[in-house]
């Protein structure tokens, strides 16, 4: 057996801009335009001597292939910092636009053996091209006081082509607060520690990374091999549908999550605290669904909520460190439990039925 398979990669860079505003020195413009490229091709010879498990039902096989995968990125986006000295604060803000264009394509074409006195009489051939979008609208500001107390809002609402209507966008918010406890007067004295600040979060992420850029769409692919249809004494290979679900629409996840971090000893001794608990909504997953209700009988659709409540906790240590010796410690302690909270699968298989 023969192997060979060739890839090139290429990542660059195309273009990138930072420029101050002449009129508002505390105002940047940002801009980043970006390709990822890569390129492979090769083949897979098995011999008529194969054993059949590996070119079954051919005697021998002999497939030459290649791809092509296709990432191209825009960002553009503005940026305030401002030190504001009368109130002893700080606003950092950020307000953007992203685009990004992923595409993939590649063929095969595969030649076997029938049997040992007909070389190479059966072949077959295949290729595929695909591509998704991804639109972002984001911004962000962060603002401190008395570099005591900090406060982060988030805002994100993204645009996939893997969806449709109404579903294609997203809402995604967030916030978060921060307080360092050993800023104030009644623990800034406290020599032995050196570190001690509160943290609240809340945000909601969108997931539609689902490996089928048209889970939405009517769409016909070829038929495989032992589902073709017998015509004038031949095999004919046929276009047939597959199942989607115009309704599907971004899985959403709400995190929220309280830490405290802590530090002792000039940081000879640090650690941290979580407490979390996340709520997915609308989970992507390909279920079972009722014969007939679609044109198969599993559907890739959202189905369901999911829990998890959990903790973490991390100490490190660090018992010697001298001018040529350190030694480190590190401890880590995880909790999670996750629950499904919501099983909408036979909720689906009726709304797949009343819609097709």
């Amino acid at each position: 057996t023969e192997i060979y398979t060739l890839s090139l990669h290429d990542a660059l860079p195309i273009f990138q801009l930072n420029y101050t505003m002449p009129f508002l020195k505390d105002l940047n413009a940002n801009l980043n335009v970006a390709t990822d490229q890569t390129k492979s091709d090769g083949h897979n010879n098995r011999p008529v001597t194969s054993p059949s498990v590996l070119t079954s039902p051919l005697w021998g096989k002999l497939s030459d292939y290649d791809g092509k995968i296709s990432n191209k990125l825009l960002d553009f986006y503005l940026n305030y910092k401002k030190d504001i000295d009368q109130i002893n604060s700080k606003v950092d803000a950020t307000a953007g636009y992203s685009w990004q264009h992923f595409e993939r394509e590649g063929s095969s074409y595969t030649r076997g053996v029938v049997d040992a006195l007909h070389p190479y009489q059966k072949s077959d051939s295949s290729s595929f091209i695909t591509e998704n979008y991804l639109v972002s609208f984001f911004g962000r500001i962060n603002y401190s006081l008395m570099d005591k107390y900090y406060v982060t809002f988030t805002t994100r609402y993204d645009g996939s082509s893997r969806f449709i209507g109404d579903n294609k966008w997203g809402l995604f918010p967030s916030a978060a607060l921060a307080w360092k406890i050993k800023e104030e007067v009644f623990f800034k004295d406290i020599s032995a520690l050196s570190e001690l600040k509160l943290r609240l979060g809340w945000g909601i992420t969108g997931q539609q990374d689902i490996g089928n850029d048209y889970p939405a769409q009517a769409r016909y692919i070829m038929a495989s091999e032992g589902s073709y249809y017998y015509i004038d004494g031949e095999y004919i290979p046929t276009l047939r549908p597959s199942a989607y679900d115009p309704d599907i629409k971004w899985e959403e996840t709400t995190t929220q999550n309280i830490g405290l971090d802590f530090g002792f000893f000039n940081n000879r001794i640090t650690g941290s605290v979580d407490l979390y608990k996340r709520v997915t909504d609308d989970l992507l997953n390909t279920v079972t669904i009722p014969t007939g209700s679609n044109f198969s009988n599993t559907l890739l659709t959202n189905v369901g909520s999911l829990e998890n409540i959990g903790t973490e906790v991390s100490l490190n240590l660090v018992p010697i460190s001298t001018k040529d010796m350190s030694l480190n410690l590190g401890f880590n302690f995880s909790y999670n439990k996750n629950k499904i909270t919501r099983s909408e699968e036979r909720r689906v298989g009726k709304e797949c039925r009343s819609r097709w």
